[in-house]
């Protein structure tokens, strides 16, 4: 049996007869191209061709043992694997320019789509997988478009601008606002390497004059504004305040004993911190110039620089 084609000589198409071996090997020997003259030709089959291979299909575990036969040579043949990839990607590009092609597919799909997640079973199950494929993607997605972010941001001011103002918008609705520091708190104290990358980020930050001015002026302008976070910085600093005290006054205790420098006897639960050379005399605020004394001991020995009578 043998096969028509059409061969390209000195300019003119001739056609010639091969045996349909002959003509598989010329075949595979020849690169094909798309709407080259062999390749258009040598894709068609013969009538009895066509017959042979529906009865084939047609024998029961013949298209099993095929598919099996051909999956083996794709693992086993690279070059079949590598022409087989190549061709199916020339197909997939072909058909994919085509618009229509393309809208039928995807109605296709979509509709293969919602009869699967009609299916209970399979819904959870797609969805379980599609939230532990995101949890796994996240951090690599994430991370990318943060060096997008900060590649942009670095280089055009405008977007720059422009974020920054999104930002500010967000932020000003107390519900985002609220949120938004609720989510940074639980992963400041549950995230080690979070916590640690934001330490790092504030100690740079620190270092630099033009940040600390505006975190100063930015501190101030929120102090005289927002009542909330004035009686917040008075309690944190009250609470400075007395915890020092207390140290100071733990020193003293340690270094002169339970009594009053003045009177000499037992200083009780509420000593005064009393300036041996008083402040009104330029006396200075140091563990050395401190006593303890007594409410009334204070009063009595006022501003004045002499010993305790006692």
């Amino acid at each position: 049996m043998g096969v028509s084609l059409r061969e390209r000589k000195a300019g003119v198409v001739v056609e010639i007869e091969v045996p349909y071996r002959l003509a598989c090997r010329w075949r595979a020997s020849i690169p094909r191209k798309s709407g080259s003259v062999v390749g258009s030709q040598m894709g068609n089959r013969t009538p009895e061709q066509k017959a042979r291979r529906r009865e084939l299909e047609a024998t029961p575990g013949w298209r099993a043992a095929n598919n099996a036969k051909r999956r083996k040579r794709y693992a086993e043949d690279q070059a079949f694997h590598e022409q087989l990839l190549a061709k199916q990607t020339e197909v997939r590009r072909e058909l994919f320019t085509d618009s229509e092609y393309r809208a039928v597919q995807n109605e296709k799909a979509q509709t293969a789509q919602r009869k699967r997640m009609a299916d209970v079973e399979y819904r959870a199950t797609y969805n379980e997988k599609a939230k532990e494929y995101q949890r796994k993607r996240r951090p690599v997605v994430k991370d990318k478009l943060n060096v997008r972010r900060r590649e942009r941001r670095a280089s055009d001011p405008e977007y720059r601008d422009k974020e920054r103002t999104r930002s500010a918008q967000r932020y000003a609705n107390p519900a985002i606002r609220e949120r938004t520091l609720t989510q940074q708190k639980e992963r400041y104290w549950t995230d080690n390497e979070y916590r640690e990358k934001l330490r790092e980020l504030m100690r740079a930050r620190g270092k630099s004059p033009d940040f600390r001015a505006y975190q100063n002026e930015y501190n101030k302008r929120r102090y005289w504004t927002d009542d909330q976070y004035r009686a917040k910085v008075r309690e944190r600093g009250n609470a400075l305040k007395r915890r020092r005290r207390q140290e100071m006054i733990d020193r003293l205790l340690d270094r002169d004993g339970d009594v009053c420098s003045w009177c000499k006897e037992l200083i009780g639960d509420d000593p005064v911190i009393d300036h041996i050379y008083p402040s009104s005399l330029d006396g200075p605020t140091v563990y050395e110039n401190l006593q303890l004394l007594h409410w009334a001991c204070n009063r009595e020995k006022w501003d004045s620089v002499i010993e305790s009578p006692r």
